[in-house]
């Protein structure tokens, strides 16, 4: 099964950002979104502490949300998971 990355910023419609296809991955698609989601995860850790924008980070093996800093007191969440095609 091939799977894919989305991303929602607030309550707003999925957004397709990275495909993870069963051939180009060597049958490990799932696999390879893991990969690629756990790397974004330490990033955005890692931003939380460098920078202010970034509040309330939480994260699990197949989905990774925060509130973003869009203007002063404002904050809108965005949500990446991983989910079949």
């Amino acid at each position: 099964m091939d799977y894919a990355i989305y991303k929602t910023f607030g309550d707003g419609q999925p957004r397709i950002t990275h495909l993870f296809t069963q051939e180009d991955n060597n049958h490990r698609a799932k696999s390879a979104a893991r990969q690629w989601l756990d790397e974004l995860w330490r990033g955005i850790l890692h931003r939380q502490y460098c920078f202010k924008t970034i509040k309330n980070a939480k994260g699990s093996v197949d989905e990774v949300s925060y509130d973003y800093q869009t203007s002063i007191n404002t904050y809108e969440r965005v949500r990446w998971y991983i989910a079949p095609l």
